[in-house]
């Protein structure tokens, strides 16, 4: 009768265990509301003063442990920067923010770009090369004509070489200007002829010009290291007269 006895008080208390947890939570694992229960467990295993709440019924025995039951797997979500959403109870769910969410259906090519407050399809950047930039696909570099050259030793500076480029040239104290002209014959009945000129050997054209006599120019400029001028003899023809200032440097 003894061990009788004892199987119905274990079968009694499992049928109070299940009531409160059964009266307690509908669903095993409800998305929402989900409820905790607080009992005390012994050494054989047995779960008794089980209360809703993070307590027990009565406080445990000196041999028995805290025991805590709940139908939920997660006990707090909690959404950092960028995420929206989170929760510390049943099933909860984690977003992007609206400000961190790029646009999903742009067209091929378009890029994502911030209007101030979310992201859009937008156009990829275009570059222009400007005045002395040449532009090879994305890529920017100075022109020959305005690049200054690299290999100067030192106290040299850069001078124009007349063409458009630059060279090396040494620095020196005693600097002096001159002009050189030079004339050619131009026929009539319309012919052409063009004068050139050019300063001395080292020395650096700085600037030139022209004259004529009774002839139209039709060109004038730079030419290596001095100028030359063109012109259209026209019915009498005439002279033409090409003229380069040059600078002159002497150490």
């Amino acid at each position: 009768m003894k061990k009788v006895r004892q199987r119905m008080l274990l079968v009694a208390g499992l049928v109070v265990v299940v009531g409160a947890v059964a009266g307690g939570a509908v669903a095993a694992f409800p998305d929402s509301s989900v409820d905790t229960f607080t009992g005390c467990v012994n050494s054989g295993g047995q779960i008794g003063q089980v209360a809703n709440g993070l307590s027990p019924l009565k406080p445990c025995g000196a041999n028995e442990s805290l025991v805590h039951l709940s139908g939920g797997d997660i006990t707090k979500v909690t959404a950092g920067s960028g995420l929206t959403g989170g929760g510390d109870n049943g099933a909860v769910t984690l977003s992007l923010g609206s400000g961190f969410q790029l646009p999903q259906s742009c067209a091929a090519g378009k890029i994502p770009r911030w209007d101030g407050s979310t992201w859009q399809c937008a156009d990829q950047q275009t570059y222009t090369n400007g005045a002395g930039l040449d532009l090879s696909g994305n890529e920017f570099s100075v022109k020959s004509g305005y690049q200054l050259p690299q290999g100067c030793t030192y106290g040299q500076v850069a001078t124009s070489k007349g063409d458009g480029t630059w060279k090396c040239q040494s620095s020196l104290g005693n600097i002096s200007t001159y002009t050189v002209a030079w004339t050619a014959d131009v026929d009539s009945l319309y012919s052409s002829a063009t004068a050139y000129v050019y300063c001395n050997s080292g020395d650096i054209a700085i600037g030139g010009g022209f004259g004529t006599d009774n002839v139209d120019i039709t060109a004038s400029g730079p030419w290596y290291n001095g100028w030359r001028a063109r012109a259209d003899g026209g019915l009498f023809g005439g002279t033409v007269t090409a003229i380069v200032n040059c600078l002159h440097a002497q150490g």
